[in-house]
C-alpha cells in the first residue's frame, strides 16, 4: 500500500509540470508530423526505406525456368537504379564481398536439384531479410504451382503469369510499405522513451537534495517501499506519455505498428524499463545534477543520431554501420521495423535482449546504491 501511495505521488507530481507533459507528447507527435512531410519524397515513392542493394547470384547447372522466374523476380524488386542483380561465376569472390559488406547478399541458385541458397551479411540485416522473404513467398508459390501442373498440367493457362503478382508479399504492399510518416512514427516514440530517463533521474536528485527522500524514510517506509515506488511510478509516467503518442500517430498520422501491435509496444515497454532503471541508478550515483545533465543528453543525442531518430542511415557509410550496434534505438527501430514490415523476428528478439538484460543491470546498480547511501536511513 505505501508503494501505491509512493507511485501515485510521483504521476501526480510528474503531471503537474505542463512544460514537461509537452515535450513528451506533443513534441514527439509534432516531429512525427514535421519529419513525415520534410523526408517523404525523400525515401521514395514506393515508401520502402532500405540502401541500395546489390543482390549476387549464380546457377548450378545449365540455366531454366527457376533462373529466369528470379531473374523476372529480382527485376520488380530492385526497382532503384543503384539496386542491381548481378551474374557471377566466382562463389569465392562473391562470398568474399559478402564478408567484407560490399554486397548486400548472394544467391546460388541450383537447377539440378531445383533449390535455392542465400548467404547474408549482418550489416544488411534488413535489405537481405526482404530478399529472403520475397524468395521464400516465391519458392511456395513456385511450389505450389508445380504440384498444380503435375496433377493437372493444363491448369498452367489458368495460372496468372503477372510476375508482380507472383512475388507480391503483404510486408511488400506498397499500403503496408514505411513510408516517412510511417518511420518516424516509430523511431519519435523509441527516442523519446530515452528521454523518459529525465523522469526518474530529475525525481530521485531532487528528493535527495531537497531532504524529501530522508523525511519519506523518516516515517515508517522501508527503502525498498520507496525505491519501488519511485521506479514503477516512473515507468508509469513514460509509458503514459508514450501511449498517447502511439496512439495518436496510428489513429491520425497512420503510423503502422503491425497487424499485432501489442508485440512492438511491449518491445517498446521493455525500452521503458531498461531507460526507467539507468535514470534511477544515474540519479542515484551523481552527486551534481548539473554536472550529470548534459552527460545524458549527450549520451540521447549520440544513440538517436546512430539509431536513425532524426535521420536514416543508408547514406552515413561505414560510420553509420558501426556506430549504429552501440545505439539501443538501434536495435529497437530495427527489430519494430523487421517485424511490422518483413516479419522478421531476428532483431526484435536481440532488441528484447538487450532492453532486458540493461534493465536487470541498472536497476541492480540502482539497489546497490540505494542501501549504500548514507543519507538514507537504513531500512
Amino acid at each position: 500500500m505505501k508503494i501505491f501511495s509512493i507511485v501515485q505521488e510521483e504521476v501526480k507530481r510528474s503531471f503537474r509540470k505542463i512544460g514537461i507533459l509537452f515535450i513528451m507528447t506533443l513534441l514527439p507527435i509534432s516531429l512525427i508530423l514535421i519529419l513525415g512531410l520534410v523526408f517523404d519524397n525523400d525515401l521514395g515513392d514506393s515508401g520502402v526505406m532500405f540502401s541500395d542493394m546489390i543482390v549476387y547470384h549464380m546457377t548450378i547447372g545449365e540455366k531454366g525456368e527457376l533462373t529466369d522466374n528470379i531473374e523476372l523476380m529480382m527485376n520488380e524488386v530492385l526497382i532503384n537504379d543503384t539496386s542491381v542483380y548481378v551474374e557471377t561465376h566466382d562463389q569465392e569472390e562473391a562470398l568474399n564481398l559478402l564478408e567484407n559488406a560490399k554486397i548486400t547478399c548472394f544467391l546460388i541458385i541450383n537447377e539440378l536439384d531445383s533449390e535455392i541458397q542465400i548467404y547474408k551479411n549482418s550489416l544488411y540485416n534488413m535489405e537481405s531479410s526482404m530478399i529472403e522473404g520475397v524468395l521464400s513467398t516465391f519458392v511456395s508459390r513456385y511450389n505450389a504451382i508445380t504440384e498444380i501442373i503435375k496433377v493437372n498440367p493444363m491448369a498452367m493457362a489458368e495460372i496468372s503469369e503477372d510476375i508482380g503478382e507472383y512475388t507480391k508479399t503483404r510486408s511488400l504492399d506498397k499500403t503496408k510499405s514505411p513510408n516517412a510518416m510511417a518511420y518516424y512514427g516509430i523511431v519519435e516514440v523509441t527516442l523519446f522513451v530515452l528521454y523518459g530517463v529525465m523522469t526518474p533521474f530529475y525525481g530521485v536528485t531532487f528528493d535527495r537534495q531537497s531532504g524529501m527522500s530522508d523525511r519519506i524514510l523518516s516515517a515508517p517506509v522501508k527503502k525498498r517501499d520507496y525505491f519501488l515506488g519511485k521506479f514503477i511510478g516512473s515507468v508509469v509516467i513514460t509509458s503514459i506519455q508514450m501511449g498517447i503518442v502511439i496512439f495518436f500517430s496510428s489513429q491520425v498520422l497512420g503510423s503502422s505498428w503491425g497487424d499485432r501491435p501489442l508485440l512492438p509496444i511491449f518491445l517498446i515497454f521493455t525500452e521503458i524499463l531498461a531507460i526507467t532503471s539507468l535514470g534511477v541508478s544515474f540519479g542515484l550515483s551523481s552527486k551534481n545534477e548539473n554536472a550529470a545533465t548534459p552527460v545524458i543528453h549527450l549520451l540521447i543525442a549520440v544513440s538517436g543520431f546512430f539509431g536513425g531518430a532524426y535521420a536514416t542511415l543508408y547514406d552515413m557509410g561505414a560510420l553509420g554501420e558501426v556506430g549504429k550496434y552501440f545505439s539501443i534505438l538501434w536495435w529497437n527501430n530495427t527489430g519494430i521495423m523487421n517485424y511490422v514490415y518483413l516479419n522478421d523476428f531476428s532483431a526484435f528478439s536481440i532488441a528484447f535482449i538487450i532492453n532486458i538484460s540493461l534493465a536487470v543491470v541498472f536497476f541492480l546498480i540502482a539497489v546497490y546504491r540505494m542501501n549504500n547511501l548514507e543519507n538514507y536511513k537504513n531500512a
